[in-house]
């Protein structure tokens, strides 16, 4: 099947990579440009749609699309905005922009807008490579994934060279035989070292069920399928794997740019932020480049990772506090440490008082924490500071850190 390409356009070098790897993983060819004289030349050369912010260096996004306009070029646009108004909506219309999305994008939305404009269904979407962990399983499921581009790892079986080929071959999908000790030693050292760029999935059959939950709940594979399922089945499931990792990778994306890197008084200046907001800040410690290239401490960021793979982060829910809310936290971070994040990391900006629900469950995860990796670490941030003196009596006997 023919890939649609899709040409993002923003000068935010991390935006266009994140965009590309979610557009890529809904199966279109992706095409990047940080200005509005490199967008022009992909659009001469060929594209089927533009995704382009209405910020860019020299000129904006609506200008873009009328100079391409001008070249009677009919590609459809998607013009992207964080701070939208009347008259940019207005004059978007009129130059036939077929659609305005405002940021920070709802990545769902945006895969169901970009089908529609190019007349995709679910069904027509190409979902990427899955990397076949040997010859036999090309053989045995060549069929049951025909809807897939399929590859194969060809090499020894040998740790590190299989973990470079999937450096290198960049598939959405792994899969091997449970019946494989090759493979289980592969996917033990694939989440030791807090792998995510693919799904790693187990293949067996409806006799293997032991070693399959094995798999699941103690290697922590994300998924496993059977050759006696139907072509549907086994295509929904591996998807879906693909889907629920691609979710969590942007959810602690997104977590991680709102609290540590774009606060909501840090705005743009150059090649850095500069801080909109004078007064007492949680935020500390993180570099910015203020006037040209002096580097600064600003009161952004408070905490500093050198390995940000390790960092696992979660928010107390706002509202009522329920029994099935503390379980719901409970279970994201539990499933967090057993994936191999070290350092906790907890947003108590919702908390209004220190009830025995939350403080019974932050105990409770940092005994998990510690018990299985013994340099957890495990940090709560934007705390009320009216709370600050409670919290600490509290946490004498254990080592939560409290972000002031």
């Amino acid at each position: 099947m023919e890939k649609d390409t899709i040409l993002v356009i923003d000068d935010d070098d991390q935006v266009r990579e994140s965009l590309g790897q979610y557009l890529e993983l809904l199966g279109h060819k992706v095409k990047s440009a940080p200005d509005a004289q490199a967008a022009i030349q992909h659009v001469r050369q060929g594209v089927d749609l533009v995704l382009t912010d209405q910020r860019l260096q020299g000129v904006s996004g609506l200008e873009l699309v009328r100079e391409i306009r001008k070249l009677n070029l009919q590609v459809p646009f998607i013009l992207m905005t964080g701070f939208p108004d009347i008259s940019t909506v207005q004059e978007a219309r009129t130059l036939r922009v077929s659609a305005f999305l405002k940021k920070p994008l709802d990545l769902k939305d945006l895969g169901r807008r970009v089908d529609r404009l190019l007349g995709k269904s679910e069904i027509d979407r190409f979902y990427g490579a899955i990397l076949l962990l040997s010859q036999q399983l090309v053989d045995t499921w060549g069929e049951k994934l025909s809807w897939s581009e399929v590859r194969v790892y060809e090499g020894e079986e040998e740790i590190e060279q299989a973990l470079e080929a999937i450096d290198r071959e960049k598939p959405v999908a792994i899969l091997g035989e449970i019946n494989s000790p090759f493979t289980l030693s592969l996917l033990d050292e694939y989440r030791r070292r807090q792998q995510d760029q693919a799904a790693f999935l187990i293949a067996g059959a409806e006799g293997d069920l032991d070693a399959i939950a094995e798999a699941l709940f103690e290697r922590r594979a994300d998924g496993a399928v059977t050759l006696d399922d139907t072509v549907d089945n086994i295509r929904a499931h591996i998807i879906e794997c693909v889907k629920r990792l691609e979710e969590e990778r942007e959810k602690q994306r997104r977590i991680r740019e709102t609290l540590f890197e774009r606060c909501m008084y840090a705005r743009p200046f150059q090649r850095g932020r500069y801080c909109t907001y004078q007064g007492p800040c949680a935020f500390r410690e993180g570099w910015v480049v203020i006037n040209g290239s002096d580097h600064q401490k600003c009161a952004k960021k408070p905490l500093q990772f050198e390995d940000w793979k390790a960092v696992g982060l979660c928010a107390w829910p706002h509202g009522e506090i329920t029994l099935e809310k503390v379980h719901e936290v409970r279970r994201e971070v539990i499933a967090m440490i057993k994936v191999g994040k070290r350092a906790i990391v907890i947003d108590l900006t919702s908390v209004k008082e220190l009830h025995v629900n939350l403080l019974e469950t932050l105990a409770d995860l940092h005994d998990e924490l510690t018990a299985t990796h013994h340099d957890g670490a495990m940090s709560v941030i934007n705390l009320d500071l009216q709370l600050h003196t409670e919290f600490v009596k509290f946490n004498q006997t254990r080592g939560i850190k409290l972000i002031l």
